[in-house]
């Protein structure tokens, strides 16, 4: 996000959750992973500013902003776990007497550890695929981000042919399917409505989610319930991908109903969509973490993942800034 730098913390503060509600009122233009990495920078560069003058002060503005994101950007969570982190942490830092300055070192060093984490995270879940994808395998991708593309990348050597739907209106499929293409591999991409037929010709279906709740509803990219549903039926092992991150310590009730204003250039007018759709994660065969590859995914697998990232990043935060 490109914002003009302010040296009042609460203009500051105002800018940044502006840019969030700006962002999330297109979210389905974006990649959203991207736009949740950027998210977490911009909050990181500005941190000198956001804790300052008192303690009381800095929790305004740092609750401020978390609850931007739960409005907003939900279920994009992992600004959401970030800026729950940085709270918690301040909360902390008050409750061991330490000066606001100390505090501040502690979020600046949470700020890194988070950045340096998700990277890391993603790196392992591609590992990850390496591993679980048999060789010469066929798959149905949907969605489109960065990660797509390099998760493709580096499981090319064991696949045949990469799948993917058009998923209509901004037809991420269309431009996976084009830029891994590019890259040397075979694509294909197909109309939302040769679902069936495309199911008939992949080994597995991938699925990326941003976020999964506190009761196991896992968010996924548009036109996944319908391919969940024929996966199913037609017992083609489906796939979710999700960083440790991702993993809410709430409901996404809230949001679930909420729409977003996109231009329709086919039937040249606008429409109300919802950015994602829900499903429960007991519908996936196999849930693939930073942490490792669950089969069968259960709520319990969920919260032990979610409290071992959360405990694992702020307890490296706190020792960093020592």
């Amino acid at each position: 996000m490109i914002l003009f730098r302010k040296a009042n913390p609460d203009r500051r503060v105002a800018e940044i959750a502006g840019a969030l509600r700006e962002a999330a009122s297109t979210i389905l233009e974006h990649d959203y992973l991207e736009l949740s990495d950027a998210v977490i920078r911009e909050v990181a560069d500005n941190m000198r500013l956001i804790v300052s003058g008192s303690y009381n002060a800095s929790a305004r503005r740092l609750n401020k902003l978390l609850e931007e994101t739960r409005r907003h950007l939900l279920p994009v969570t992992q600004p959401y776990t970030f800026l729950r982190m940085a709270h918690s942490l301040l909360e902390a830092s008050r409750s061991e007497g330490l000066p606001l300055k100390s505090a501040l070192e502690r979020l600046n060093a949470l700020s890194r550890v988070v950045l340096e984490y998700t990277a890391a995270a993603r790196e392992n879940i591609m590992l990850s695929l390496n591993y679980l994808v048999e060789p010469n395998s066929s798959l149905l991708v949907l969605g489109y981000t960065s990660f797509h593309v390099k998760s493709m990348l580096t499981i090319r050597n064991r696949l045949a042919t990469v799948h993917t739907i058009y998923q209509r209106p901004y037809m991420p499929g269309r431009k996976l399917a084009a830029e891994v293409a590019q890259r040397g591999m075979p694509a294909r991409s197909w109309p939302d409505t040769d679902l069936a037929h495309v199911m008939d010709m992949v080994n597995y279906v991938f699925l990326l989610s941003p976020g999964i709740d506190s009761g196991g509803i896992v968010a996924l990219d548009p036109g996944s319930l319908a391919t969940l549903a024929l996966a199913r039926e037609l017992e083609v092992p489906v796939i979710v991908a999700s960083e440790g991150l991702a993993f809410a310590d709430e409901t996404f009730a809230n949001v679930m109903d909420r729409k977003v204003e996109v231009h329709s250039k086919t039937l040249n007018t606008r429409l109300s969509l919802n950015p994602f759709e829900y499903a429960t994660v007991t519908q996936a065969e196999t849930l693939v973490t930073e942490s490792g590859t669950y089969h069968s995914p259960t709520m319990e697998m969920l919260d032990d993942i979610r409290r071992r990232v959360y405990a694992t990043i702020v307890q490296e935060a706190v020792r960093l800034s020592r």
